[in-house]
């Protein structure tokens, strides 16, 4: 039974939070996802999380900065493995990072919210968009069809 197999995983492991970072460590390397209110449960040694932030909101601004083109020129440097890439969590843990001060990372993670629910947003509606797209392709093609028969 699959819910008690994810019952017993989550109660041994934990899982992710609203809030915390999942980072793709192998092969794929740096994809990034902070997670949203939503039930649901990973276990891959592909993937590092992220969890437990010493300060409160830094999550964001970390999320943030993993989008960025210095991040992924951090994550050439530290990348192992001749057959097939990977980062490890030490690896990943012994990088520096400066944080701004608490004043600052509110007003930060303000706007980065504000940011992050637009790109949500107009993500949602390119998905609804190319569902329409291809709905009406199929319906235009059957007609089309319907018309040489």
């Amino acid at each position: 039974m699959p819910i008690t197999r994810y019952l017993e995983l989550a109660e041994k492991y934990g899982k992710p939070n609203e809030g915390d970072i999942l980072i793709t460590a192998v092969g794929t390397i740096g994809s990034t996802y902070m997670v949203q209110p939503e039930e649901f449960y990973f276990k891959d040694g592909n993937v590092i999380w992220l969890r437990n932030f010493k300060m409160k909101n830094v999550n964001f601004f970390i999320y943030d900065f993993m989008q960025s083109d210095q991040f992924f020129g951090l994550l050439n440097e530290i990348t192992i493995g001749s057959t097939q890439n990977a980062i490890t969590i030490k690896s990943l843990g012994e990088q520096e990072m400066y944080i701004p001060d608490n004043e600052l990372l509110k007003k930060y993670n303000k706007l980065s919210k504000c940011f992050q629910k637009e790109i949500t947003l107009k993500k949602n509606e390119k998905k609804t968009l190319i569902t329409l797209k291809d709905f009406l392709l199929s319906k235009m093609t059957k007609i089309e069809t319907e018309k040489k028969v």
